[in-house]
């Protein structure tokens, strides 16, 4: 059987058309859509998402670097408590704003999420020595920003090095805002085409574009890298610290025995639970004193 047109429904009355938004509705409507629009498009732009995410990210650095001093947090504990939680809002904030084209921004930014959740999740069943694990990888992993940009910096020498053959695609408008209106005349590309793109010579001795194509071009390896650096680094740490681990396991064990858990001691995310290894049990003294 055979749809019939709307229009013909519409004739006969089974499917009306939408009542009509009144003419001066419209125009009240039109100054706040081109509102929206602007607010999208100022949302939108690299430059703000750029700051976005190093104000964020910076901030959270600060608060982290307190939380993990012995005096802040032993002494100050609703600070600690507070500043843990504005530190994870900032990090997810500045993921938001850091996603890039490069595949190892977006993995470094899921890295972080899930660690961030995980970490959280623990603190809320007091299960301390998980929730440690769990955001030393977290501030490990957006550490490798910092190695990130040494080993660029060096890596883009390298490449500036003769014979000095790597090349990179520029968009002209970002030529015009470095270099203002010399773009077009060093960069005859962007005269001819200004939405286009020009090819700029990666050399970290000459001007400022060819040195941020330097940088760009050593980017990614660079990032790579130091994610690997980070990634094995965090975990060598985890194993040389087995005994702050097991003291921090008897502290989970008694705050989650005092709240009247089921399973004190393993009550968040422990390894036994999905893992081929034997329960934790406290040890004698702890079980005594409890």
């Amino acid at each position: 059987m055979g749809t019939t047109p709307t229009s013909v429904l519409r004739t006969v009355g089974l499917h009306p058309r939408p009542p009509a938004v009144p003419q001066h509705q419209r125009r009240l409507l039109r100054p706040a859509r081109r509102r929206a629009r602007r607010v999208l498009l100022v949302l939108d732009d690299p430059l703000l998402r750029r700051h976005r995410h190093l104000d964020s990210i910076l901030t959270a650095a600060l608060l982290a670097v307190a939380q993990a001093t012995p005096v802040i947090r032993h002494t100050v504990t609703l600070y600690q408590r507070t500043a843990g939680y504005v530190a994870v809002t900032l990090v997810l904030v500045s993921n938001a704003g850091a996603l890039a084209t490069q595949a190892g921004v977006g993995l470094l930014a899921i890295l972080s999420t899930v660690g961030i959740a995980l970490a959280v999740y623990n603190i809320r069943r007091m299960q301390i020595d998980q929730h440690r694990k769990w955001m030393l990888r977290v501030w490990f992993y957006m550490g490798s920003i910092i190695t990130l940009r040494l080993i660029m910096a060096l890596a883009a020498l390298v490449i500036s090095a003769p014979p000095g053959s790597q090349h990179q695609a520029v968009a002209c408008p970002e030529l015009a805002h470095i270099l203002g209106s010399a773009a077009a005349q060093a960069y005859p590309a962007c005269a001819t085409s200004p939405d286009g793109y020009a090819v700029v010579e990666a050399n970290f001795d000459g001007n400022a574009a060819e040195v941020g194509a330097a940088l760009d071009a050593a980017f990614p390896m660079a990032l790579w890298l130091a994610l690997f650096l980070h990634g094995v680094g965090v975990e060598v740490y985890i194993m040389l610290t087995p005994r702050e681990h097991e003291r921090l396991r008897r502290v989970s064990y008694e705050r989650q025995l005092a709240r009247g858990y089921a399973h004190p001691g393993s009550a968040g995310l422990v390894p036994e639970m999905v893992g081929d290894m034997d329960g934790w049990a406290p040890p004698v003294k702890a079980v005594e004193g409890a």
